[in-house]
C-alpha cells in the first residue's frame, strides 16, 4: 500500500517551536506528548497556547519511556550480575 494512502487524521508530527505558524490538525511533540492543533495560530508560549485550547493532548509517551528506561536498567543489572 502506498504511504500516501495512509492517513492518521493529522499532519506528520514535528517538535513544537515558538513563533511558528500552525494550522488545524498540525501535530507536534512537546515534553514526551503528542498534541494536535485545534485552532490555527502562530505559537507563543506553549503553556499559554495550551490553556487557550489551541492544542489537545493526544498521546502521552511518558509511561512508555519510563518503562523502557526501567527495562534497560534492569537488563544492565542482569548483565552485570552475569559477568
Amino acid at each position: 500500500m502506498e504511504s500516501s494512502l495512509i492517513s492518521l487524521g493529522f499532519d506528520r508530527p514535528s517538535n513544537w517551536a515558538t513563533a511558528t505558524a500552525y494550522v488545524v490538525d498540525a501535530a507536534v511533540f512537546k515534553d514526551n506528548k503528542l498534541y494536535i492543533c485545534l485552532i490555527a495560530h502562530t505559537s507563543g508560549t506553549f503553556s499559554t497556547d495550551l490553556a487557550a485550547l489551541k492544542w489537545v493532548e493526544t498521546l502521552d509517551f511518558t509511561t512508555l519511556i519510563t518503562g523502557a528506561e526501567a527495562a534497560r536498567d534492569l537488563a544492565q543489572t542482569y548483565a552485570a550480575d552475569a559477568n
